[in-house]
C-alpha cells in the first residue's frame, strides 16, 4: 500500500478528506518544491506561529537547470494524535553534468588575432 492510505495512522483532514501533514523543517537551498495542496497546519494554536502543512504529490525543481550540485530538505509528519514525528531528511542527487555538451550548434562565431604586419 502507498502512505497515506484509508485508515492509516497519519492526520487526515475530515473536512476535506486532505492528507496535509508534512511539515517542511528546512527547505531545499538549490530549488523549489510544489505540493499537490497546502493548507495550515492542523495544530497551529495562539502560542506559536502558524505553519502551512503540505501534502499530495511532491515535485522538485532546481533553480537552474545546469546546476551539477545536490540539494536536500527536511520534514515531520503529524499523526493522527497531531504528534510530530522525528525529522526526515530527503538527500536529492543531481546526476546531471554539463560536460557533455550535446547541443546543437546555435550560430557560429570566430574571432580572429590581432596581427600587425611590420612593415
Amino acid at each position: 500500500k502507498g502512505y497515506p492510505y484509508e485508515g492509516s495512522p497519519f492526520f487526515k483532514d475530515e473536512s476535506n478528506g486532505r492528507f496535509a501533514n508534512i511539515k517542511l523543517v528546512k527547505k531545499p537551498q538549490l530549488g523549489k518544491l510544489s505540493f499537490e495542496y497546502e493548507q495550515p497546519c492542523p495544530d497551529n494554536s495562539s502560542t506559536r506561529p502558524e505553519e502551512t502543512c503540505y501534502g499530495g504529490k511532491i515535485t522538485y525543481k532546481s533553480n537552474n537547470i545546469f546546476s551539477t550540485f545536490n540539494d536536500s530538505f527536511s520534514y515531520k509528519v503529524l499523526d493522527k494524535e497531531l504528534l510530530e514525528s522525528n525529522e526526515a531528511e530527503v538527500k536529492l542527487t543531481n546526476t546531471a553534468t554539463t560536460t557533455d555538451d550535446t547541443r546543437g550548434n546555435s550560430g557560429n562565431s570566430s574571432g580572429g588575432g590581432g596581427g600587425s604586419n611590420g612593415g
